[in-house]
């Protein structure tokens, strides 16, 4: 299990220029924390669907504040701190927001 705040993920984001690099960063990062190396590529992929749904969520934000980091981190600062835990086989993937998912 791995759990990080949307705001971690945001900065992570951050970190990379095109949105196809900022989400491949992202899944890189949640990868690596749930240490998925040789998991069933089915898992991997359902892992992958997640983080980028997640980082989707913020690139609706991200556009609705007009891409502008003040206003965005203004007007989501309670919705990023939230937190999101990212698990895999027996364990669940959820956030407030999302319920569960099982892969």
């Amino acid at each position: 299990m791995f759990t990080i705040t949307r705001r971690e993920l945001y900065n992570l984001l951050q970190e990379k220029h095109k949105w196809d690099a900022k989400y491949e960063h992202a899944f890189s990062h949640v990868h690596n924390a749930l240490d998925l190396g040789e998991k069933s590529k089915h898992l991997i992929q359902d892992v992958r669907k997640s983080v980028i749904r997640e980082c989707s969520k913020i690139k609706e934000k991200w556009s609705a504040a007009g891409r502008k980091e003040d206003r965005f981190l203004a007007d989501n600062s309670t919705w990023l701190d939230a937190s999101i835990t990212f698990a895999v086989g027996e364990e669940a993937l959820s956030d407030s927001e999302a319920g569960k998912f099982q892969s």
